[in-house]
């Protein structure tokens, strides 16, 4: 179950075989051909062919669709049980499609906190600030402002602090 940042619909999917059915706020809809790749799901939907990009962050997906991208993040109850399976966030920030780096906002070497700003990059003509998803201290600058980067790149790398 997952909503976005902008808008908090309730989706749950449901694959089995090929297929999925995708419920949006209590609407479902049937997926035909569905196939995931490293960082595009390819499907069928009313007979029209969709090839829809994404990428992790941590918990949270970022996705291209018709023109428009988006951040998902996990549903409260959906995290809390993810939490509880042992799943954590990645302490890298990643290009979440192919965009370019507007501004990269941290040195190498300083130290960040949960939900501090990393870096801006542009993407579908929109503009994304990628956080810290951990606190720690960062250990490589991978990004350069102006620079084209690929789906998925790393741009950022964090060292999250160590409980001693």
């Amino acid at each position: 179950e997952f909503q976005t940042e902008y808008w908090s619909p309730c989706i749950d999917i449901d694959e089995a075989g090929g297929t999925a059915t995708v419920t949006v706020d209590g609407r479902a809809l049937e997926l035909a051909n569905v196939v995931v790749e490293a960082h595009a799901v390819r499907f069928t939907l009313a007979g029209r062919h969709w090839r829809v990009p994404f990428a992790r962050d941590g918990a949270h997906v970022h996705v291209a669709v018709a023109g428009a991208a988006f951040e998902w993040r996990p549903s409260e109850e959906a995290a809390d049980d993810a939490g509880a399976h042992g799943a954590s966030d990645s302490p890298d920030a990643v290009a979440p499609m192919p965009g370019k780096v507007i501004e990269v906002l941290v040195d190498a070497g300083q130290s960040v906190s949960a939900g501090d700003p990393l870096v801006l990059v542009e993407a579908m003509k929109m503009e994304q600030t990628l956080r810290a998803t951990v606190a720690g201290t960062v250990t490589e600058i991978a990004a350069t402002a102006g620079a084209m980067v690929a789906l998925g790149e790393v741009l950022v790398r964090v060292e999250p602090d160590t409980d001693d």
